[in-house]
């Protein structure tokens, strides 16, 4: 039951609302956000009424997003194009599939046509799209036709499959994936209007880094070539469709993507880490070779050094200018957001409150601009190293599991038996990836 004492309502004045794509684009935007209850626009007055919980976001929060908002040039995703409900539906699917496959399993059993050779071998096709690079490609380009997400594209398809395979496993392994990319999206909606920034590139989805990328793709390469000599040797092209879900690299792919998420969503729920406007930045912080710390205050007030991010820096060779004074700093205010994915990182310049840039917690170049404690960037380094461990766990494994199921699935291991330990698998790896936090009593 819903806690009438922690519900506020809040009237913001806000031009522009009697345009009615104005008015229903900020009203859907403002109902993203975690802790609003409802949202209504007057066209008349020009004032956006909004009920609220106050114990998830506060009054000056949404005041403050909403003059971003008035002064931005709207050019934030608008909802038609990027809805939260949308992404509701795509969680809410797999759950309600997964009830009605187990309701009817229980009632009738399983369908002999669940296990039929031709759904086998369709789901196969599925999952070596998914998984192998030298294949997505295809369907990365179909998509950029079709515009829209490969992802959706491969993710419907895999549903359909699981739907007519009866799998359970894959229906969950999907429910975990929406789940985790829902969080993201909400997470960061949240966290925009708790900084109260803009919203741009919202709906950016994190890509695996590049060592697991050559890793997938070497993996396909020995997987191909894997399935054309055992389909050669034993004449059976089951036993070769075997190899290739056996060597499939997907759960390493999968489990990089979905712990990138899982990070950024730390970043924003946990007020200890610096929120992060893409995993893959995040994933990136400790290859910058410099650390630098702004302020704006006067030489008396200025901030000291945090001791603890002297010694990790110190430990990890990173040069760290602290403080150091806004008219000395030599570099450029970002002006607009921009991330380009082929520089390096080399330089974290994190600001002070009294600091005033237009753009922050975006990449520049070869920099990164965020605002924040010392103590709350030490933090989001040291979580930044558990997820590169993280992940570089999750490959090991894989290439472990890929090695032992290849050499079963090569010396005649049941076809069935084979899909459903790599699903198995891909439970696993996304369960561990929901573990990820920093060292216990890390510091320095």
């Amino acid at each position: 039951m819903e806690d009438v004492m922690c519900r506020q309502r809040i009237r913001i004045h806000i031009r522009g609302l009697q345009d009615e794509k104005t008015r229903r684009l900020l009203e859907s935007l403002f109902q993203m956000i975690e802790g609003v209850i409802a949202v209504r626009a007057n066209p008349l007055s020009e004032r956006l009424a909004i009920d609220y919980d106050n114990r998830k976001i506060h009054a000056w929060q949404l005041t403050a997003l909403a003059g971003r908002l008035q002064t931005d040039s709207f050019s934030f995703i608008p909802s038609e194009v990027y809805a939260l409900r949308r992404h509701q539906m795509y969680l809410a699917t797999p759950v309600a599939l997964f009830a009605a496959l187990l309701v009817r399993r229980l009632m009738r059993g399983q369908t002999p046509f669940a296990n039929n050779i031709i759904i086998y071998e369709l789901a196969t096709a599925v999952a070596v799209f998914s998984g192998y690079p030298l294949l997505r490609k295809y369907v990365d380009a179909l998509a950029r036709r079709l515009g829209v997400s490969d992802d959706l594209i491969l993710g419907s398809a895999s549903l359909f499959v699981a739907v007519l395979r009866e799998s359970f496993l894959v229906l969950a392994a999907l429910f975990l994936l929406s789940y985790n990319s829902y969080r993201k999206r909400n997470s960061t909606i949240s966290a925009a209007a708790k900084a109260g920034d803009a919203i741009a590139d919202i709906d950016s989805e994190n890509r695996e880094p590049r060592s697991v990328s050559l890793y997938a793709e070497k993996s396909s390469r020995i997987g191909l070539i894997g399935a054309v000599l055992t389909g050669v040797m034993t004449k059976s092209p089951v036993a070769a469709s075997s190899v290739l879900v056996a060597a499939n690299p997907r759960s390493a792919v999968i489990g990089a993507r979905y712990s990138l998420n899982h990070a950024e969503i730390l970043t924003h729920e946990d007020c200890r880490y610096i929120p992060m406007h893409t995993g893959m930045d995040l994933y990136e912080l400790p290859e910058a070779r410099e650390i630098v710390v702004l302020h704006a205050l006067a030489s008396s007030a200025e901030p000291a050094s945090d001791p603890a991010l002297l010694a990790y820096a110190a430990k990890r060779n990173i040069v760290l200018r602290t403080p150091m004074h806004i008219e000395t700093f030599p570099g450029t205010a970002p002006t607009s957001r921009q991330r380009l994915t082929r520089e390096r990182l080399r330089r974290i310049i994190l600001l002070g409150d009294e600091v005033h840039y237009p753009a922050i917690h975006q990449r520049q170049d070869h920099s990164i601009y965020l605002r924040g404690s010392q103590s709350a960037l030490l933090h989001t380094l040291q979580l930044s190293e558990s997820l590169h461990q993280s992940i570089a766990v999750s490959k090991r494994c894989n290439m472990i599991f890929v090695s032992f199921l290849s050499g079963l699935a090569a010396f005649g291991l049941n076809a069935n038996t084979v899909n459903l330990l790599a699903d198995g698998f891909t439970i696993v790896t996304l369960a561990l990836a929901e573990q990820l936090t920093p060292p216990a009593g890390a510091r320095t």
